[in-house]
C-alpha cells in the first residue's frame, strides 16, 4: 500500500484517507494502523492533504479513544506545520476523550513548541 501512496496524485490519497476514516468507523480496532497509514502519507503532503488529516482525526479519535495518544503526536505535527483551525477542533475531540490534564497538556506541548506560530 505504501508504494501505491507514494506514487498516486492527491486525489487517490485524499480518497484513502476517507476510506479509512470509515474503515475505522467500521472497525475500531484498525484504528492504530490507520495512524501509521496517516503518518505515511505526512512525509510529502500537500496543504490539502494535512487539512483532510487534520480533519479526520477527531473523528478516528471519537472512534477510537485509545488511539489519542499517538493521535496527539500527529496534532501536534500538523498544528506546528499546517492548518491550525482543523487541528485546534481535533484537539477539541481529543478533550472529549482524554481527563482534561492530559488534552491541557498536549496543547500546551503544543503553544510552548517553538516552531508553532501561535498568532497565524
Amino acid at each position: 500500500m505504501k508504494e501505491v501512496l507514494n506514487d498516486s496524485g492527491n486525489e487517490v490519497k485524499i480518497v484513502v484517507i476517507w476510506s479509512l476514516t470509515e474503515t475505522v468507523r467500521i472497525n475500531p480496532s484498525l484504528a492504530q494502523e490507520t495512524l501509521k497509514i496517516l503518518n505515511t502519507l505526512l512525509n510529502n503532503p500537500s496543504n490539502y492533504i494535512e487539512f483532510t488529516i487534520a480533519k479526520i482525526l477527531g473523528w478516528i479519535i471519537q472512534i477510537n479513544p485509545n488511539i489519542s495518544h499517538d493521535a496527539s503526536k500527529i496534532l501536534k505535527n500538523l498544528f506546528s506545520n499546517s492548518d491550525k483551525s482543523e487541528s485546534a477542533l481535533s484537539l477539541v475531540e481529543l478533550g472529549k476523550v482524554k481527563p482534561v490534564e492530559e488534552a491541557f497538556k498536549v496543547f500546551k506541548d503544543i503553544l510552548s513548541d517553538p516552531y508553532v506560530d501561535r498568532y497565524a
